[in-house]
């Protein structure tokens, strides 16, 4: 019979064991991020500074999961201001606390690595055959697309039927590694192979000819009320070793406060 009880109070605390375990889990903060900030998020888990989930998807997503109460979030990292305004306007995030995390460069690609220079030498020379840019009112990479695009120095007219306007710049990254599209514009985290260096080949893009594409970082409601989610909002706002792991995955530091 004790020996029975002994082994009867060894699996309570095992399950006991678990059953914190998976509570401590579940207690972790909530990171919602922009689909573009997977590797470096993820670099960042890797360090173990800080314990957090991370959940990935389009900012149009996030704000239709978060808005319907369909998605836990203590943190949210955006690809623009869009979706942080959203989520002030429905008082579910305070302004006090939004903060520009990093910014993306903006860059036209091609699978063929032999294609562009430094200089858009093929731009200039009118050897694109096709181009992809994603839709201008859709995202800021869109929108500061367009404004290339737009420049007396960026000649398209020979193009004409030859110009896509995919919905998002994963999109656009489809058409040209499959070779469909020749060149498109896109940021440099999406071209990124998995040794850090960029794929095929590309122009970055002056950053005086468009719109800075600033990354947020603002803590929701709920995670303001989170010791350990404002600890981690802190942590990733200020901590030199998350910058790098941004600046490895393809991104740079913003110029904003």
């Amino acid at each position: 019979m004790r020996k029975e009880l002994k082994t009867l109070k060894t699996a309570a605390a095992a399950l006991l064991a678990l059953l914190s375990a998976k509570t401590a889990l579940a207690d972790e903060p909530v990171v919602c991020a922009a689909v573009q900030t997977y590797a470096a998020l993820e670099a960042v888990r890797d360090l173990g500074d800080h314990s957090f989930k991370a959940v990935y998807a389009p900012d149009e997503d996030l704000a239709s999961e978060i808005g319907n109460g369909e998605r836990r979030c203590s943190l949210v990292v955006s690809s623009g201001e869009k979706l942080p305004v959203l989520l002030i306007r429905s008082q579910q995030a305070a302004v006090t606390y939004l903060t520009p995390l990093v910014r993306a460069p903006l860059v036209l690609w091609s699978a063929d690595p032999a294609l562009l220079d430094s200089q858009a030498t093929a731009v200039g020379q009118k050897r694109l055959r096709s181009l992809a840019l994603p839709q201008a009112a859709l995202t800021p990479a869109g929108y500061a697309a367009a404004q290339i695009v737009s420049r007396k120095n960026f000649p398209t007219g020979y193009l004409k039927g030859r110009i896509y306007r995919p919905e998002q710049e994963y999109q656009v990254l489809a058409m040209v590694d499959s070779g469909n599209v020749q060149a498109g514009f896109l940021t440099l985290p999406l071209i990124l192979g998995k040794d850090g260096k960029p794929r095929g080949s590309w122009w970055q893009v002056p950053r005086d000819l468009y719109d800075e594409l600033d990354y947020y970082l603002i803590p929701t409601l709920s995670g303001e009320k989170d010791r350990e989610a404002m600890a981690l909002y802190k942590y990733l706002k200020s901590d030199p070793k998350v910058l790098k792991a941004f600046e490895n995955a393809g991104f740079a530091k913003t110029e904003h406060p």
